[in-house]
């Protein structure tokens, strides 16, 4: 047999206890989700098959491409870099702008008043991938 497939997996770096708040588990790397925690993640995808589906057997095959079209354009308009991107017509035509949760009320980023970014330099390391 091969030793290498015997051996169990270890840490090569030194563990800083203060900042980290001690030596991870690996017990948590190998647990899998609950079932529905599994559901509720692929819903809105079997959603999205199944409303297309439906266009096609309704309205035929250029329906539904036109809707992934919609799709595909909704989902990559964006603002500045520096802005948030709302993606208000991509929420509203997968009826999730009406969703509230936790993240829209507490810790969002971009009401942060000490939030100082230059917006010069997002802008060149979107288009370009660098700095001048």
């Amino acid at each position: 047999m091969d030793s290498a497939n015997l051996s169990l997996p270890h840490q090569h770096a030194q563990i800083d206890v203060m900042r980290n708040g001690g030596v991870p588990s690996m017990k948590f790397d190998k647990l899998t989700s609950h079932p529905v925690e599994i559901i509720e993640h692929l819903a809105p995808k079997q959603k999205w098959k199944l409303h297309l589906k439906q266009l096609e057997q309704v309205y035929g095959r250029h329906a539904a491409l036109h809707a992934q079209m919609q799709a595909l354009i909704l989902n990559k308009s964006q603002r500045l870099p520096t802005l948030e991107s709302s993606f208000t017509g991509f929420a509203t035509m997968f009826d999730t702008h009406s969703d509230l949760g936790v993240e829209d009320i507490y810790n969002d980023p971009f009401q942060n008043p000490d939030r100082n970014i230059n917006l010069h330099a997002a802008m060149e390391l979107k288009m370009d991938g660098h700095f001048l």
